[in-house]
C-alpha cells in the first residue's frame, strides 16, 4: 500500500474491514481505515489504550460499551463524508461525523 500511495499521491484511499465485533477508525499513513463490526453481535474491545484510534476517542473513550452502529458514506463529486449512526436506547440514532 505504501508503494501505491507514493506513486498516486492524489488518490484518497479508504479501507473498510469487517468481521471483528468492534468499531474502530484509524488514519494510518494518510489512509482511512475502518473496522465495522457494531451491527448486531456482542462487541468486544481492545484492551490497549490507543490514542490513534479515532472512533472511541471522539465518541466515548472512557466508557466503552455496546454501541450498535453502522457507517454511512456520503459521496458528492470528489468530497466524501463519513457518518457513524449509533443506535440509542430511545430508538433514535446519534450521528458522529468524522
Amino acid at each position: 500500500m505504501k508503494a501505491f500511495k507514493r506513486k498516486h499521491k492524489n488518490i484518497n484511499i479508504t479501507v473498510f474491514n469487517g468481521h471483528n465485533h468492534t468499531t474502530e477508525y484509524y488514519i494510518i499513513e494518510n489512509i482511512k481505515t475502518f473496522v465495522l463490526g457494531g451491527g448486531g453481535a456482542t462487541q468486544y474491545f481492545s484492551s490497549r489504550d490507543n490514542d490513534e484510534e479515532k472512533f472511541w476517542n471522539k465518541f466515548n473513550k472512557n466508557n466503552k460499551k455496546e454501541l450498535y452502529n453502522f457507517l454511512l458514506v456520503c459521496i458528492d463529486g470528489d468530497k466524501v463524508k463519513y457518518k457513524f449512526l449509533i443506535y440509542t436506547k430511545s430508538a433514535k440514532f446519534k450521528v458522529l461525523e468524522i
